[in-house]
């Protein structure tokens, strides 16, 4: 949201909303984050996810959608 806000800000301060490659660069945006977190280590989170496939493996053994709160 605060990214948006400012993004905004900026094009309207230069007089930028007609540029069409900004526009665009902005409909992609979600595809930069491999850029920014390029050089930085992200074992830790890796390991998260592997850790929550791992519960969500464990408790369908044990329960599945159709289930109670009561049953779980």
């Amino acid at each position: 949201m605060e990214f948006e806000t400012n993004w905004h800000a900026i094009i309207e301060d230069f007089g930028l909303t007609d540029n069409a490659w900004l526009s665009q660069m902005f409909a992609i945006k979600d595809t930069w984050i491999s850029a920014y977190f390029r050089y930085l280590f992200s074992g830790a989170v890796l390991r998260t996810i592997s850790r929550s496939e791992n519960e969500n493996n464990f408790f369908s053994n044990f329960a599945n959608p159709h289930l109670s709160l009561v049953e779980f």
